[in-house]
């Protein structure tokens, strides 16, 4: 605020307040402005001499507050005046006055950001300089690095002073911004000490280049010359890392080319830099070193051969090599390989290194036109070997031979005609293609001979090579359509200078201008000419290779011109000599003659001799074979022949190292010819008995039913069993053997099939052994057919399935049939190869059928019937004889209640799992079922047997579910079990369901069943509370204290029970009933030493534990309402009856019954359980 002793409605542009002795209006609430006044001009004077240096010595004292950091600078520069705050008065306008007065008097106010806590002027030899980079632009701190002394000042401070010099007209007198131009100068003049300043450039080069061609515009106007810009400024960079001053380099792209010249190329880093290299070329800085292939080819690293010396590739550093063809791909021109032309860099496809020199004499690429050319081998252009794939070098095409040029290709056969290589098995159509190609070319085109071709190696020798025929003193080009020229080659004397050239299509007039004298064989004298080189076939020069040719063109000779009066004779003199001669090449590499080999399609003699006993597979054409056998060549199998492969085919069984797959089809040859021969001619009968001893026959099977068992079990095969002699194998001769197609013995082909109705049937049958269908054989094929079918698990998903299953049945039924009508001698055998197995056919509604064994069926359908037991289907209840052999039985049985109950078994997981309501209805019926008829047998037989010896009889439980008869218990104590029930092994124990009632109304069970009674298991025996004087009940006790004989009646009844006959009569008659048979004397003098040694005793009380096979207390087994117990000697010979008829209340209780029954059961568990069945017992009482 201004203020005149008192505030007055005006603000400075300082941070301050003034007050001074201003000149007032007459409401001395206001400046004076009056113009005319003597004093007008006071405020003004006031303002600027009194407050503008009070001011600044303000400004000058607070420098002496410095602390170096940002909060100083920001307050120091925040008490400069602000010369854009309004309702500033004129007069008080100190900001242009001030930083002019500052700028003139060079006031150090600024402060230094080389030297913190030094000051600097506006203006004057410490004047500090203002710089505000951008991101790209070198940091301040590289400037002052640089020498330059800048101040940290706000940029709005320059701004201030540069708007106060403009508005006292003196801006051209200020120079503290930093520009491009000023930067540039700055550097000039450090130049000379560069060496303090070039690591600090070098690190900022980049950023000092960028900002230093800031000012620098690239556009239509005239771009000025580098240097009037740069020139002196050290800047230039180089790929050596040398700073040097700015001067001309190349450019980076190829510096690798010249390692040691890098110093003539600008850095990596420039280059990278799009903006600046692109100034810096348009400047001219940058120049291309594409321009200037001879300063390449003068620091060029690469060998330079002399003599035209080729190189190896390997010989040349690669890289070095891959940066030589870069750079030329950017030359291409014709001048830089002139400058070059010394240089060994052409790489080839033979690793090889040619002179740029001789680039016309190496092919670009290989020819696609002419296969021949590339097989002269001429030097190919490969720059993939520098490259690497995938690289389009065509532009280089112009600077080496064109493949597709004839003039050039004939240059080079010409040049390297010395040297090229040897061809051989050269094809005629591509010596054809090649003269063709040729015949382009301007010097072929002139008219008259061309008598230098014969140095060039374009003929067609007869031998397939290519070659030169200078060295021939005549040559004949012959026809294909003559006589083969295999062996002529080397039948005519080289020395005498005798050539044979073999014409390729449409070439006759490049042989011609060559010199070839062309000659035409004619074909009417061949075989007149064959006669007389056939005996020339012997020499050493003819061999199968050579020879086959001409064996070829007799063969054609054969079927033009065959034997006739005319020919005979020399078709005589050429069969005795071929016949014997060897000139059939096997595929053993052998030679053999004609009278030495058999016919190769004859499938026997193919299956038995080997491959060199065959002529090889360019032969075995019929008409080949045909001429061969004119030869002598062998087509018929002979009675000897087959036996030798018989016994060949023995020898190889027996030893075991040939294919089943392949002896089996050796074995259907021999078979198949036997039977060929049996009915087209006769032979003998020693013949027909040695052929049938033979051990050849394979186990096969196909035949009709085979089909209907592979439509239900994919990818069936028959089984395996062995090799056979033909006598002793099936032959199937009825119409309806078909469907006994027999699995159990080898049946003979269908080759080998042939009719009763043959005259010599009846002998050959009887000679050859052979057997019949049989019911025997017929139920061994039932058998393995049921165990094949036991496979299937479910139909494939077809729809003619029906159709497949009564096809099935009628496979069966063929069986049954077959069987059913068999002697009363064989039902033995029959049954012991059918009674276990699955072999009835049950077809059942669902399209789906099941073998079951005849025991699970029955003829009769019954009221209950089990899941697991089927009725004998319709279509074979006639068949009796069948049904008896397999088992099958009218009603249900035993047998079928075991088989149920074990299917439920296993279903539950072997009890496991609980049964669904029906199967419990299902189950407690076979059981009770099960009970009565076993209670008709004295002893289990067959599979039952069996069952309770290896413990697999499952049985219905008390629960209603199913367990093994051996852990199950019969409850013939109820008492044992009340009490188990209220202990912790209450479920270790698992009751019988209760067995309906016998005849005798008792629930029994037969013995043989191994089911356990309980009183077996736990037994009584007596606390040792109980055995005490007090615990005599009070009859007894009183008769001891008075003497008295009189004792408890209870007591006295029992003594006579006991000691009566009646009781051991009575057991002994239940031991007899369950026996079947009277006791032992030696039983019943045990029983009666036994009753007659028993100690009675009677009670008040009976306190008893439980003890289980272990002998072992049952733990909270403990009871005190047992009326009776029986407890053992020391000495196991005899015992104590303890009693306790009353009631602790009462005289009178315990029912005499249940006291008996107890006391029973307790004497049965002393006697070793002679009963098992307490229950009779209860009846007997």
């Amino acid at each position: 605020m201004v203020y005149c002793y008192l505030p007055l409605p005006h603000t400075s542009q300082l941070p301050i307040h003034v007050n001074g002795h201003f000149w007032l209006s007459d409401s001395r609430r206001d400046l004076q402005h009056s113009t005319t006044h003597q004093l007008k001009d006071w405020n003004r004077e006031l303002v600027q001499q009194t407050v503008l240096r009070a001011y600044v010595e303000l400004l000058i004292h607070c420098k002496k507050f410095f602390v170096q950091g940002k909060a100083f600078t920001e307050w120091f520069y925040g008490l400069f005046p602000q010369p854009d705050i309004k309702g500033v008065l004129e007069s008080f306008r100190l900001s242009e006055i001030l930083f002019c007065y500052l700028f003139d008097n060079n006031t150090s106010i600024l402060t230094s950001l080389n030297n913190p806590g030094s000051w600097l002027s506006f203006n004057g030899p410490d004047k500090g300089l203002f710089y505000s980079p951008l991101s790209y632009e070198p940091k301040r701190k590289v400037l002052v690095k640089l020498g330059l002394f800048l101040t940290d000042a706000p940029p709005e401070l320059l701004r201030s002073l540069e708007a106060s010099l403009a508005s006292q007209k003196q801006s051209g007198t200020f120079s503290g911004r930093i520009s491009p131009a000023f930067l540039r100068d700055h550097l000039c003049s450090i130049a000379q000490s560069m060496d303090d300043y070039q690591d600090v450039i070098k690190a900022n080069i980049m950023p000092l280049l960028k900002f230093v061609v800031k000012d620098i515009q690239l556009g239509p106007q005239p771009i000025p010359n580098w240097k009037s810009v740069l020139q002196g400024v050290p800047l230039m960079l180089t790929n050596n890392d040398q700073l040097r001053l700015m001067c001309m380099v190349y450019d980076y792209r190829h510096s690798e080319l010249l390692p040691t010249c890098q110093g003539y190329f600008i850095h990596k880093c420039i280059a990278n830099d799009v903006d600046i290299y692109s100034i810096l070329q348009n400047l001219g800085v940058i120049k291309m070193l594409a321009d200037n292939p001879k300063f390449v080819a003068d620091n060029l690293a690469l060998p330079k051969p002399s003599n035209h010396k080729v190189l190896s590739l390997h010989e040349v550093d690669k890289k070095l090599l891959l940066l030589f063809w870069w750079y030329l791909s950017d030359c291409q021109s014709e001048d830089a390989f002139q400058s070059f032309s010394s240089f060994a860099a052409i790489p080839t496809t033979s690793d090889h290194l040619y002179q740029i020199s001789r680039r016309k004499q190496i092919l670009f690429a290989k020819s696609e036109r002419i296969q021949l050319i590339n097989k002269f081998k001429f030097p190919v252009l490969c720059l993939e070997k520098v490259f690497g794939k995938n690289v389009d070098y065509i532009n280089f095409q112009i600077f080496f031979a064109d493949p597709d040029n004839p003039n050039e290709i004939l240059h080079l056969l010409l040049f390297y005609k010395e040297n090229l290589p040897q061809l051989e098995h050269i094809d005629e159509n591509e010596v054809y293609d090649l003269i063709n190609f040729l015949n382009g070319s301007e010097e072929l085109q002139e008219s008259g001979s061309q008598i230098w071709l014969r140095e060039l190696p374009l003929f067609y020798l007869l031998d397939k090579r290519i070659s030169r025929i200078d060295y021939f003193g005549t040559v004949y080009g012959l026809y294909k359509n003559s006589i083969p020229f295999d062996g002529l080659a080397d039948l005519t004397d080289m020395k005498k200078g005798l050539g044979f050239i073999l014409i390729p299509m449409f070439c006759e007039k490049f042989l011609t201008k060559a010199g070839v004298d062309i000659v035409e064989n004619h074909p009417h004298a061949v075989l007149q000419l064959y006669r007389v080189l056939i005996c020339h076939f012997h020499r050493e020069c003819f061999t199968p290779k050579t020879i086959f040719p001409h064996i070829e063109r007799l063969r054609e000779l054969y079927y033009q011109a065959g034997p006739s009066k005319r020919t005979r004779s020399s078709w005589n003199v050429i069969v005795t000599t071929l016949s014997s001669l060897k000139f059939i090449r096997l595929r053993d590499q052998s030679i053999a003659a004609p009278k030495d080999l058999y016919d190769p399609n004859c499938e026997i003699f193919k299956a038995f001799l080997k491959d060199s006993d065959f002529p090889p597979e360019s032969w075995d054409s019929s008409q080949w074979l045909d001429f061969l056998e004119f030869l002598g060549l062998n087509r018929t199998v002979t009675s000897q022949l087959w036996l030798s492969f018989a016994k060949s085919l023995i020898s190889t069984i027996e030893s075991g190292n040939e294919d089943f797959s392949i002896s089996k089809n050796k074995s259907l040859l021999l078979l198949a010819n036997l039977a060929e021969q049996i009915n087209q001619s006769d032979l003998s009968p020693d013949f027909l008995r040695r052929a049938s001893c033979f051990a050849i026959v394979p186990c096969l099977h196909k035949r009709s039913p085979n089909n209907v068992l592979e439509h239900i079990l994919p990818g069936f095969k028959m089984p395996i069993i062995g090799w056979n002699t033909v006598k002793g194998s099936v032959i199937q001769l009825e119409d309806h053997d078909w469907n006994l197609s027999c699995l159990s013995k080898p049946v003979l082909p269908d080759e080998f099939y042939f009719s009763p109705k043959l005259k010599n049937f009846n002998s050959i049958f009887e000679a050859l052994g052979l057997c019949r269908v049989t019911p025997i054989l017929a139920a061994e094929n039932l058998r393995i057919l049921s165990k094949i079918l036991s496979e299937c698990k479910e139909l494939p998903n077809r729809k003619n399935n029906l159709k497949i299953l009564h096809e099935l049945r009628d496979l069966f039924l063929a069986h049954y049939t077959c069987i059913n009508s068999c002697q009363e001698k064989d039902e033995h055998e029959l049954k012991e190869l059918l009674e276990t197995s699955n072999c009835l056919y049950i077809l059942d509604r669902h399209c789906s059928f099941q073998l079951l064994q005849g025991s699970h069926t029955v003829m009769k359908h019954a009221d209950t019937m089990f899941s697991c037991v089927e009725v004998v289907p319709d279509y074979c209840k006639s068949l009796i004889t069948f049904l008896k052999i397999i088992g099958s039985s009218d009603d249900l049985t035993i047998h079928h209640c075991c088989i149920f109950l074990k299917t439920l078994w296993h279903n539950t997981r072997h009890g496991r799992e609980r049964l669904s309501p029906n199967d419990q209805e299902d189950a407690r019926g076979a059981y009770y079922l099960f009970i009565e008829l076993a209670r008709l047998f004295e002893e289990p037989d067959g599979s039952i047997q069996q069952d309770l010896y290896e413990g697999n009889l499952p049985l219905l439980s008390e629960k209603e579910t199913l367990e093994l008869a051996t852990t199950l218990l019969l409850n013939d104590a109820p008492w044992y079990k009340e009490r188990l029930q209220r202990t912790s092994k209450s479920n270790c124990y698992k009751f019988i369901k209760t067995p309906p009632k016998d005849s005798f109304a008792n629930p029994s069970l037969p013995e043989w069943l191994g089911v356990r009674l309980l009183s077996s298991v736990i037994r009584e025996t007596s606390h040792p509370k109980m055995l005490n004087e007090v615990n005599l009940c009070n009859i007894e006790r009183v008769a001891a204290v008075e003497g008295s004989s009189q004792c408890c009646p209870y007591l006295n009844h029992l003594k006579i029970v006991l000691k009566s006959g009646y009781f051991l009569d009575g057991l002994l008659r239940l031991i007899k009933y369950e026996t079947k048979s009277p006791p032992s004397d030696e039983l019943v003098e045990h029983l009666k030493s036994k009753l007659n040694s028993a100690k009675l005793v009677c009670v008040r009380l009976i306190t008893t534990v439980l003890l289980d096979e272990n002998n072992k207390e049952i733990s909270n087994s403990l009871d005190s309402s047992s009326p009776c117990l029986i407890a053992p000697a020391e000495d196991g010979l005899s015992c104590t009856i303890y009693i306790a008829p009353h009631e602790r209340d009462s005289s009178t209780t315990t029912d005499r019954t249940e006291l008996l029954y107890r006391l029973f059961v307790g004497l049965n568990q002393q006697f070793g359980h002679v009963v098992h069945d307490s229950h009779i017992f209860m009846e007997m009482l």
